[in-house]
């Protein structure tokens, strides 16, 4: 956390700064843990899906590229897609339906 430097040469800049400090942690209260990490505006939510869509991304292709020894009998590589493709697909549908919506209003 850093501390505010004030001047003794101008009262009005340290008003200034001092309500922008209390600005700063207000914002910071508001937010919490995932304001801090994907922000805390409007497109919030597109951060958090586009986020969740890149890990399935990784979690299928790490797992498509272990070599056959080191997976689970019960679970292929080609089962794994089938599971996360149509995920993805709805994800990514939706943050293109979020962004027509947005912007035809």
């Amino acid at each position: 956390m850093s501390k505010l430097q004030l001047s003794n040469d101008n009262p009005r800049m340290n008003k200034h700064l001092i309500e922008n400090g209390m600005k700063e942690k207000e914002m910071n209260l508001k937010a919490g843990l995932l304001g801090k990490v994907f922000g805390s505006n409007e497109n919030t939510n597109i951060y958090i899906v586009g986020t969740i869509t890149l890990i399935f991304l990784a979690i299928g292709g790490l797992y498509t590229f272990i070599p056959d020894e080191y997976k689970s009998a019960s679970l292929t590589s080609e089962k794994l897609w089938t599971l996360l493709l149509p995920t993805i697909t709805t994800i990514v549908g939706y943050l293109f339906g979020i962004n027509s919506k947005s912007k035809s209003e």
